[in-house]
């Protein structure tokens, strides 16, 4: 790995959320940082998750890579990086703005266009709802209350508008309440899991 004197990360500030798994000489990022990286001399930097590896020139961008989730992503701020997926020979170079998604299950990807804004809101501890279902931000919600979220079908499909920053447990299920009447919602604080329906699942 290239020495990181010249690269500021920065992770997640809920749950440790940066952790590097090194096997066999390589080192892999698991979860989820923000990168600022300085060209050195026009040398790249690399940047390894599980199921891809990412070419850095002098650029910003975000990487979340949960083994745990169906799903990862790479989004681009500044500068340009260039992304090599394990299961094909085919590259991928994102341009400012553009996001990388991985599907390793399924051994595809694809490139989209995403609000650079809510990508990176959780470097400031926000959550960003901008037509998402819950299903989409279950993992950030987890992240950002230590809840893991069980959701009836239905529920998975409800979409809102919103944006958490300091709102607790509490304040988040009521305010769902309120936007979804219909939905129902049991907490467990022991086992930190919250279940969530809707009266069409009944």
């Amino acid at each position: 790995m290239d020495k990181l004197r010249a690269i500021k990360v920065f992770p997640a500030p809920i749950l440790n959320e940066v952790k590097v798994i090194t096997c066999a000489g390589l080192s892999f990022l698991e979860r989820k940082a923000i990168f600022d990286v300085k060209s050195q001399n026009g040398k790249p930097f690399y940047v390894h998750t599980a199921h891809y590896k990412i070419k850095v020139l002098g650029t910003n961008f975000d990487v979340s890579a949960y083994t745990n989730e169906e799903q990862s992503r790479v989004t681009l701020l500044k500068g340009k990086v260039e992304i090599s997926p394990d299961f094909t020979s085919q590259k991928t170079i994102l341009s400012p703005g553009e996001s990388f998604l991985c599907q390793p299950k399924d051994s595809t990807f694809q490139k989209i266009q995403i609000p650079v804004g809510s990508v990176y809101a959780w470097r400031e501890k926000t959550v960003i709802f901008d037509g998402h279902t819950l299903e989409d931000k279950r993992g950030e919600l987890y992240r950002h209350y230590g809840y893991q979220f069980l959701l009836s079908s239905s529920a998975k499909k409800l979409k809102y508008k919103a944006t958490l920053r300091d709102e607790s447990l509490d304040e988040f299920l009521s305010t769902l309440k309120f936007l979804s009447p219909g939905i129902r919602y049991r907490i467990n604080h022991e086992q930190k899991k919250i279940w969530i329906t809707d009266y069409k699942d009944e």
